[in-house]
């Protein structure tokens, strides 16, 4: 998907900020630019128009550029923060705003980003939604150049892009409502690699996060396509979703490997009200003739030294290790019995 569909080149040329020193080769110099504040300034005015939003000082370090109420001597309910970056925004970056947001409890933080956010970014974004039962809305990228050609003709946000024709560029972004980014995730919720090779018995998740770049809502189908059910069984439904503007949703499908040889999963996303296809996503998975050990890696070694502590210290009960059929227990007490003997 493209990053934008409007021209930015006034705002970027005209942005003020000259790089010094070591930050000419900083390429994720912030780009921090009066125009590009002066546009969501703007655009803030035209979504909340019945909301008078205070802007904050320059050398402001709450990490937010815009407040809400305006009063000062009243408590803050909503932030925004622009982020003027040329490349993806990463979660180090909106991390400072989010630990701020949580210690003043803002209900709402809304992110302004020239650029898209990234996978990282989009999944911390889910997780402190979640967590803090607050509302983050994001806009960036081509969500954000949707956000102007809906306001456009408000508060002279046209003039920061001449000779744009939102009509048409509003169109292209229809084509492509949804933007999908996949993970696939262990059973403890860790990412794993695309060329990580499944052994037997293991169990993970296939996740796809969806970000809604229309301004028009839109109900959403998943449904999950598995080439080889024989090889991989996966636990899925087909569930139909509602996405407001610029929201984030999350589809994640349980999956466990059967037996050895190579599966194409995908994930589809249909218009709940026509049935045509809007995105999708493809997985290939390579699954090993070798068991599954849950304790293998970096957890094989914590479950070793957590039984030699056992069976080296002043302790009278006895060592139990449990574990379904071909989990590794016979090897670990093997393990444990070379380095304690």
């Amino acid at each position: 998907m493209k990053e934008h569909v409007l021209n930015w080149e006034k705002i970027i040329n005209g942005s003020r900020g000259d790089r010094t020193g070591s930050d000419k080769n900083d390429s994720r110099y912030i780009n921090k630019g009066l125009l590009f504040e002066d546009l969501i300034e703007k655009l803030i005015a035209a979504m909340f128009p019945n909301e008078i939003w205070r802007r904050t000082a320059e050398s402001n370090d709450g990490k937010r550029d815009f407040v809400y109420p305006y009063e000062e001597n009243l408590p803050d309910k909503k932030w925004a923060e622009c982020k003027n970056y040329s490349n993806t925004l990463s979660l180090n970056v909106i991390a400072p705003t989010l630990i701020m947001g949580a210690l003043e409890e803002i209900q709402c933080i809304i992110f302004f980003s020239y650029s898209p956010l990234n996978e990282n970014a989009l999944d911390g974004l889910l997780r402190y939604s979640e967590n803090q039962h607050k509302t983050i809305k994001v806009f960036d990228g081509i969500v954000l150049d949707s956000l102007i050609c809906k306001y456009h003709a408000l508060n002279g946000i046209e003039e920061f892009f001449p000779d744009a024709n939102f009509d048409e560029a509003f169109k292209e972004i229809n084509r492509k409502p949804l933007r999908i980014v996949k993970t696939i995730r262990d059973i403890n919720g860790n990412k794993l690699s695309y060329r990580h090779s499944f052994e037997l018995g293991e169990r993970f998740y296939i996740r796809t996060i969806l970000q809604h770049c229309s301004n028009e809502e839109l109900k959403v189908q998943a449904h999950f396509h598995n080439s080889n059910k024989a090889l991989l069984r996966d636990i899925s439904q087909k569930n139909v979703y509602s996405l407001n503007y610029a929201e984030i949703k999350e589809y994640s499908v349980l999956c466990e490997a059967l037996c050895p040889g190579k599966v194409s999963a995908s994930v589809r996303f249909f218009d709940a009200n026509n049935g045509e296809t809007i995105a999708e996503a493809e997985t290939k998975i390579t699954i090993l003739d070798e068991p599954y050990l849950p304790w293998s890696g970096e957890s094989a070694l914590q479950a070793r030294d957590c039984c030699i502590d056992h069976l080296t210290g002043y302790n009278n009960e006895p060592l139990l290790i449990s574990g379904g059929s071909g989990t590794g227990k016979t090897t670990l007490l093997l393990a444990d019995r070379k380095s304690v003997v």
